[in-house]
């Protein structure tokens, strides 16, 4: 069972797709969803392995220690690695029993489970096209709901954790029927007999200032949970609404191959990818453990002048995800077409 859990936002900065494979509805590549609302979502699986991938990147191979504490953090994983790194988990070692008696062991046991967990990255917030203001970013109550619940179960400083606690104050107020809305005064709003909010070609009531949860407390909270400020954007829908957007408005692109010899389509290379659209934001939990050996992990420090530190609780796990994070400069790129740019996110 973890030990600790921290929130983890996620912002794509370009087109991402990550896939669910090959498909035959109208997407030949879809991306991957929720099996009972359809929403967009980010398999724990494909997000751990692309952070591992990250910190593999910018802890090189002859950084031994830093290496050990990856395979520690995220489960031994052997392949591509250095000898170097491999010794630690296979060399074996003189100790005395409690006997006294001599005993070969091996200080580090290779089959055990890493002690960074993460959870499934849902869907908070989702960019549609509006009329004025240029985008929106919508949300919905049940997103909203959901979103308090799960931060619920997180280890949160004070301040974050009052936050939280306005948040879901605000959240509770919430009352829509499909075809309204709550926004603040910001960009996105049409002035006239009515004020709306036209987003595609679908125009939405917002909802009078004195039926309104406050919209202010919500973006603030937001703000401090997240580091994201989103208040001249925000827009939040009917559940029923926002799940017609996600399904109906993620970026859908063709694709061809071309026939070197002849410059023209190859017959039967072309094909669809859905992308989340850039400014899309998602979040997880991040679970810490501490670390899985049965024997207690010491690595040397030049930054305490050569003496031991232990790397064995869920605080010590949790401070190396976060170092990396920073020394990664919070930008990871996840999901297919690498190549093409795609999938670069920023983590917050």
């Amino acid at each position: 069972m973890f030990k600790i859990a921290k929130p983890l936002f996620i912002q794509c900065l370009t087109p991402t797709h990550v896939g669910s494979g090959s498909d035959l509805g109208i997407v030949d590549l879809p991306i991957q969803r929720e099996g009972h609302s359809n929403y967009p979502k980010f398999e724990a699986s494909s997000l751990k392995g692309a952070l591992r991938q990250r910190f593999e990147d910018i802890y090189p191979s002859t950084s031994v220690n830093d290496r050990v504490k990856i395979h520690l953090t995220f489960g031994y994983d052997p392949q591509g690695e250095e000898d170097t790194v491999k010794d630690k988990f296979d060399k074996v070692e003189k100790r005395k029993n409690n006997e006294g008696i001599d005993e070969e062991i091996k200080p580090f046991a290779k089959e055990y489970s890493g002690a960074l967990g993460f959870t499934d990255a849902r869907l908070l917030f989702f960019p549609i096209k509006s009329m004025k203001g240029v985008y929106a970013l919508v949300t919905s109550v049940g997103i909203l709901e959901k979103f308090v619940a799960e931060l619920e179960l997180s280890t949160l400083e004070a301040a974050m954790q009052g936050a939280l606690t306005s948040l879901d104050s605000e959240v509770q107020k919430m009352n829509l029927k499909s075809g309204e809305c709550y926004s603040v005064e910001g960009k996105c709003i049409t002035k006239g007999a009515k004020s709306s909010i036209v987003l595609e070609e679908y125009a939405f009531d917002v909802k009078s200032s004195e039926d309104n949860p406050n919209l202010a407390k919500i973006s603030e909270s937001i703000k401090n949970l997240s580091g994201l400020e989103i208040s001249n954007h925000l827009v939040i829908l009917h559940d029923d609404d926002f799940r017609d957007f996600v399904e109906l408005s993620t970026e859908v692109i063709t694709r061809i191959k071309i026939e070197n010899s002849t410059g023209v389509v190859k017959g039967g290379a072309l094909f669809t990818e859905e992308y989340l659209p850039s400014e899309t934001i998602l979040y997880c939990l991040v679970l810490a453990s501490p670390v899985f050996q049965e024997k207690t992990v010491k690595f040397k420090t030049s930054e305490e002048n050569g003496t031991e530190k232990e790397f064995k609780t869920e605080t010590d796990v949790m401070e190396f995800f976060v170092n990396g994070l920073t020394k990664a400069n919070n930008i990871l790129q996840i999901g297919s077409n690498t190549t093409l740019g795609k999938g670069i996110v920023k983590i917050n």
